[in-house]
């Protein structure tokens, strides 16, 4: 029996192994910007139980996502920059699961 490689199945995860790499180590590296300097104003007014919306002009998403932000800024062993970052590139890495599936399917069926 002959082990039949697919090239571009091979490819394709290389080179998202190394882009996921190349996310993380700059989520490491560099501490933020406005948004994530607006992350940070967030979480500290959702920790003392403030009005996000009253409170800072900075917010315009759900407040799901100002939940996610306290959870996040609850983490001990992380800077807060990288949990956020590790989170949302959690959240990409599943979203291109979940395309790469329906597109197999899409291209099967």
């Amino acid at each position: 029996m002959r082990l039949r490689i697919q090239w571009s199945l091979v490819i394709g995860i290389s080179v998202s192994l190394l882009a996921i790499c190349a996310r993380l180590f700059f989520a490491w590296s560099y501490e933020g910007n406005y948004d994530q300097t607006s992350y940070e104003i967030v979480a500290e007014i959702m920790e003392r139980g403030g009005n996000i919306y009253a409170e800072t002009h900075r917010y315009n998403y759900s407040p799901v996502w100002s939940f996610i932000l306290l959870a996040l800024h609850k983490v001990p062993v992380v800077p807060y920059h990288f949990a956020v970052r590790l989170f949302l590139t959690l959240v990409d890495i599943f979203t291109a699961i979940i395309l790469f599936r329906i597109t197999n399917r899409l291209s099967v069926g």
